[in-house]
């Protein structure tokens, strides 16, 4: 018996580092691709735009990077498995679903990360940007001049993203459907503010310079509202810790004090059945207190 579980493990490492090899290179070989990847250009050849994943990995690529992460560990794992001693197919089948369908799903979440950490930098520096277009307005710049001058000190996303603005600007692009389009980009709730702010200015008139400068303030406001909102919902976060990782302890003390007692869940249907149980009731009550403990302000 011992035996078959180091078989299982070595198979079970083997297949871990196949895996690993296989994704390490996919994510390298679309790292060089996003190297090259020019967020500037962000239209379809049909003149749409894309979307803000479109604008990091391409379609096609990502549905290879799917098919990869599905097969692969879908595949080699229930192998492993099978080499180990569990030749019942009710078990190699399950294992074969269930780690096809994280890696079919690990992919475009990666990539929605990488999207969604770039927002983040991105929203961090819209109160510099309505703040300096605010103080440019009221030293009597035109507001062309102005977001000329503010996006030169702006770095990361911001700074790309008002380059494509001024450039649309250029060659012709009313700043009010610039702005728009850099909204679709980049959407979030104090771009879209700002968006709307130059928008109707320019169509009713009045002070473009006052307008910026309250949403400056509204959005320095909000921030700090988010920011007591967070500090009051970590206790909720680290509860939602603690109670996730209580049965994965209790799982290893009752290991070090009973082994043979806790194995025996790894060697009958009923045991792994509990398991799974176990490990969806684990996700569910994170994602419960996940959005019990987030407020959105």
């Amino acid at each position: 018996m011992n035996g078959t579980y180091i078989a299982y493990v070595l198979v079970f490492l083997a297949a871990t580092g196949v895996i690993y090899t296989l994704w390490k290179t996919t994510v390298e070989a679309s790292t060089a691709s996003s190297a090259k990847m020019d967020f500037e250009n962000n239209l379809h050849a049909d003149g749409r735009q894309k979307t803000p994943l479109e604008r990091f990995i391409s379609p096609g690529a990502l549905f290879r990077q799917r098919v990869v992460g599905a097969l692969v560990p879908g595949l080699l794992v229930p192998f492993a498995f099978f080499v180990a001693g569990f030749a019942n197919p009710f078990f190699l089948l399950g294992f074969g679903v269930v780690f096809a369908f994280v890696g079919w799903h690990a992919p475009r979440l990666y990539w929605l990360s990488r999207v969604a950490k770039r927002q983040r930098l991105f929203e961090t520096e819209i109160l510099d940007l309505a703040t300096g277009l605010a103080s440019a307005l009221k030293a009597g710049m035109a507001f062309p001049q102005a977001l000329e001058r503010v996006s030169r000190r702006m770095t990361g996303p911001m700074a790309e993203e008002l380059a494509i603005l001024r450039r649309e600007y250029r060659l012709g692009t009313e700043i009010a459907e610039s702005f728009d389009r850099l909204v679709y980009r980049m959407p979030c709730e104090d771009m879209r503010l700002l968006a709307a702010s130059v928008r109707l200015t320019g169509k009713t008139g009045g002070s473009l310079a006052d307008v910026l400068a309250e949403m400056a303030e509204m959005i320095r406001g909000r921030r700090d509202f988010a920011e007591r909102v967070r500090t009051l919902t970590a206790q909720g976060r680290f509860e939602g810790m603690v109670l996730g990782a209580m049965p994965v302890v209790a799982f290893v003390i009752f290991y070090l004090i009973q082994p043979d007692l806790m194995m025996s869940l790894f060697r009958s249907v009923a045991g792994w059945t509990a398991l799974g149980v176990a490990a969806v009731l684990e996700v569910v009550g994170f994602i419960v207190i996940g959005r019990l403990t987030k407020i959105e302000v």
